[in-house]
């Protein structure tokens, strides 16, 4: 199976993941059903019988994704193409193998379902422009998928420009939008509240030794919070904990209070790393500075959250207040009183302001001034989140290319400069797409069936010419995994469904008894 065959069961998967332990010290019973309270929540609306029955069902689900997906022919060999276009950044070449042609634009439309134990993902009947949409009134059972790619050739001065979308629909089952908040509500309710008995229950000792083993940097009442989580999960807690660490989970204030400032960080622990995925390990390492990010999301009355991701420490940070289970707004670093929850019953607008450091061989873009609007609208069971990006960034380059050559001299002997290249591409970006720029939208929806199911849908105008073509590909080296890092993915993929079997199998095991 190549790397783009592996990507969409993985893919899939986690669309389908919620978090859920075996042969651990035990503790109360009250500990557990606390630390159970969101998937509960999001799979069973609050009843725990129902919900480990859709878990189990989840987890079949994953199981099969991950170790039984097949691939019709064509569809094999279009993933296989598709892999390399992008690794070379192809925009032509991806144009032309799209297999269908409708009017000016080309697509393809593919199908996943669920077929005698097996994953099935095949062309869809029916090929055409537009007929994903019309098929959609087919209710899709859990886990099945539908999805389009289409490219739209444009002639343009500068170069030819390809308006690239695409739309996919998955089946989720019985889940309704307000069980995704009130979800949400309780997990962060367990971050800043955590579990005040525990200290008193039996075997807390051995968490808060298991918690402060593996993550040194915290502090007593840190290890506080986290200690009943990895009692209520422990085979997922040691799957993680041989991924990285959690530097801090700072929260300030007293369990009571109304708002609880929240200050997150966790970073890649490279040595655990490396004895548990090698592979992965080296292509994090190869990825090196290549990207840092910090995006802060606003709504009318603040700043709501802030996140930080820097490649070069394999770091990211979390900032925000809790209030009663929802993040709220701050000004100036302080509580907004009248501030409305993010997540709410009422429709929302909201700005994203993200700056982009990106290091490629010794050259630094820094790109500034990119702007997002949301805009959530939920309605009833169900929700609508748009967004959109019709600001072009401001890019400034320095540094030395292979820590020789200036970026003003590379500059100097370039048609275009790289700045100026990297506006080009960002401007066609953000003012194409007939003056939407970039756009995607997320609906969740109740089909007819009364099953939950996911639509997303995303659309941009790229700009193809040989620099951007030669720019995208020193990226795409860089990025794109190999064969064993996409190896290590996959078994990292399976070591999680095989952690959440182990804990669902300890969490059924005490509903049952409590539930005979």
């Amino acid at each position: 199976m190549s790397r783009a065959q592996m990507l969409l069961p993985a893919t899939l998967a986690g669309v389908m993941f919620a978090a859920t332990s075996l042969a651990a010290p035990q503790v109360d019973n009250e500990i557990i059903d606390r630390g159970w309270q969101p998937p509960v929540s999001l799979a069973g609306e609050g009843d725990p019988l129902t919900a480990v029955t859709r878990m189990r069902a989840y987890a079949d689900l994953r199981d099969t994704l991950i170790h039984h997906t097949h691939y019709h022919a064509e569809t094999r060999d279009f993933m296989d193409a598709l892999r390399r276009s992008l690794e070379r950044f192809d925009l032509r070449g991806f144009y032309g193998m799209l297999p269908e042609e409708q009017g000016e634009d080309r697509l393809i439309r593919v199908e996943g379902v669920m077929e005698h134990g097996r994953y099935r993902v095949r062309p869809m009947p029916g090929q055409g422009r537009g007929a994903l949409t019309a098929h959609g009134n087919r209710p899709l059972p859990m886990g099945d998928m539908e999805a389009r790619v289409q490219a739209r050739e444009i002639d343009a001065r500068r170069g030819r420009h390809y308006l690239l979308s695409g739309d996919l629909r998955v089946g989720v089952g019985e889940m309704r939008w307000p069980a995704v908040v009130e979800a949400s509500r309780n997990l962060l309710r367990l971050m800043v509240e955590g579990e005040p008995e525990f200290d008193t229950g039996p075997n807390a000792g051995y968490y808060r030794e298991r918690v402060r083993a593996t993550n040194p940097q915290l502090a007593e009442h840190e290890i506080d919070v986290l200690a009943p989580l990895w009692a209520a999960y422990p085979a997922i807690a040691e799957v993680l904990s041989g991924i990285g660490q959690i530097e801090s989970l700072l929260v300030r204030g007293a369990p009571g209070d109304r708002d609880r400032p929240v200050e997150a960080a966790a970073h890649i622990d490279p040595e655990r790393l490396a004895a548990n995925y090698p592979a992965l390990r080296r292509y994090l390492d190869r990825l090196g500075p290549i990207m840092s990010l910090d995006a802060v999301v606003h709504d009318e009355y603040g700043q709501v959250v802030a996140v930080t991701v820097d490649s070069r420490t394999q770091r990211a940070t979390l900032s925000m207040l809790v209030r009663d289970g929802q993040p709220v707004a701050t000004l100036n670093g302080k509580a907004v009183p009248e501030a409305r929850p993010l997540l709410d019953d009422t429709e929302r607008r909201l700005n994203a302001d993200v700056a982009v450091r990106v290091e490629l061989l010794g050259i630094v873009a820094d790109v500034t001034g990119m702007q997002g609007y949301i805009h959530y609208r939920p309605d009833g069971d169900n929700a609508r989140v748009t967004g959109q990006m019709v600001h072009t960034p401001t890019v400034r380059t320095s540094g030395r290319a292979l820590g020789v050559m200036p970026a003003g001299m590379i500059n100097f002997v370039l048609p275009r400069s790289i700045d100026q290249l990297a506006t080009d591409f960002m401007s066609v970006a953000t003012q194409g797409n007939s003056g939407r720029g970039i756009t995607g939208e997320v609906n969740f929806r109740q089909n007819p069936k009364g099953e939950a199911e996911v639509n997303a849908a995303g659309a941009f105008e790229a700009l193809d010419n040989f620099m951007v073509r030669l720019g995208m590909r020193m990226v795409s080296d860089r990025v794109i995994p190999d064969p064993d890092t996409a190896d290590d993915l996959g078994r990292l993929i399976g070591d999680i469904q095989a952690a959440f079997v182990e804990d669902l199998d300890l969490f059924e095991a005490r509903v049952v008894a409590q539930h005979p």
